[in-house]
């Protein structure tokens, strides 16, 4: 039973660990839209990826 705790617990970090990353590049996308240069915006999410 100590194993099955110890992998749902894991299960749920990465669930979160993978939601948090994908705010992060919603955010990155919104942050593009709203500049006019798009070519520095698309080095810094490269960099960031």
């Amino acid at each position: 039973m100590v194993q099955l705790d110890i992998l749902f617990a894991t299960l749920v970090l990465c669930v979160a660990f993978n939601l948090a990353a994908t705010g992060e590049s919603e955010k990155a996308k919104d942050s593009k839209s709203s500049t006019t240069d798009g070519e520095s915006t698309t080095k810094v999410t490269d960099a960031a990826e």
